[in-house]
């Protein structure tokens, strides 16, 4: 009986990320900010749940809008929004908490 092949643990975190992550895959190594990665996790999940825009928007509770704008980096994200997320994404948590505190310290997009 042949099982699958196990990959070491590093590998397969990083297999989950790149998919998350599409800057990975193109083998872009730029450093992102804790916005953008905040960002490029809720495309995943948008991209992963199969939603659009509107429903994606409808699901945090937020305008289709400001969370086009804010995907495509033309708006920052805003406490609605990171209402929004620890709302619906608890386990994302700790992805806003480091945004807050970047942001404290006047690292993300001038906030």
């Amino acid at each position: 009986m042949n099982s699958p092949t196990r990959l070491p643990i590093s590998l397969n975190i990083f297999i989950k990320y790149a998919k998350l992550f599409p800057s990975i895959q193109r083998g872009e190594t730029q450093m992102v900010t804790t916005e953008q990665q905040l960002i490029e996790t809720l495309k995943g999940k948008q991209r992963v749940e199969g939603l659009n825009e509107s429903d994606f928007a409808k699901k945090l509770g937020i305008d289709r809008r400001l969370w086009g704008l804010t995907k495509n980096g033309q708006a920052n994200i805003g406490m609605s929004l990171l209402k929004a997320v620890m709302r619906v994404y608890p386990e994302l948590s700790s992805e806003v908490l480091a945004l807050l505190r970047d942001s404290e310290k006047g690292s993300v997009n001038g906030k």
